[in-house]
């Protein structure tokens, strides 16, 4: 029986790796830069990939928002990236590479972030 859906073909071989187009190419699909990212630096890509603001991020780790928009702009900067949503989008597809456990601190207030799960992500 003939294939029905042939761009389903199309995202199999995304996921699989195999496809040759430039979303692979990028460098959202580039770790290299993760390893030069600090502790603090892998929190705040942690709280990123959760889509918090610099608001949110800064109240959860107990900093300004200042300081929180310095550390997204470092991660920017050394992940090669153009954008906080391409960061967010790294921290999504590496994962892997910048959770090392207990690594962003729970937030017990009544405004909690109900996304954290038991590790911390």
């Amino acid at each position: 029986m003939p294939d029905q859906h042939p761009e389903l073909a199309d995202l199999d071989a995304h996921s699989a790796g195999t496809c040759d187009c430039a979303l692979l190419r990028g460098a959202v699909n580039d770790p290299r830069g993760i390893g030069t990212l600090t502790g603090r630096e892998r929190q705040v890509l942690t709280l990123l990939g959760h889509g918090m603001p610099n608001r949110l991020i800064a109240r959860r780790l107990g900093i300004v928002e200042r300081t929180a928009k310095a550390h997204v702009a470092s991660i920017v900067d050394k992940l090669g990236v153009s954008s906080r949503l391409e960061a967010a989008l790294m921290a999504h597809l590496h994962h892997p590479l910048i959770c090392t456990g207990d690594i962003v601190p729970r937030d017990t207030s009544p405004r909690a972030n109900i996304r954290t799960t038991a590790h911390g992500c």
